[in-house]
């Protein structure tokens, strides 16, 4: 299965949501034999402290979503 994960959060103050999407991205970098595919998507380069798997990709978007679709979420 392909997974992607919005980590736009993880820029800046790492606080709140920006430590919970790191975990999470860490806990998925332990899973061992996993047959799942991560695509972790980003406007600006990320830094993850840990080594990602093969089956985890970092792809930097160079859209932004206007505020007012990210209200309707």
């Amino acid at each position: 299965m392909n997974i992607g994960i919005d980590v736009r959060g993880v820029h800046g103050n790492k606080a709140g949501i920006p430590i919970y999407i790191e975990e999470i991205v860490k806990r998925i970098n332990k899973e061992e034999n996993s047959q799942n595919k991560y695509i972790l998507y980003s406007n600006k380069p990320i830094e993850i402290n840990a080594s990602l798997k093969e089956n985890i990709k970092i792809k930097q978007i160079k859209t932004r979503i206007p505020r007012k679709l990210l209200a309707i979420f």
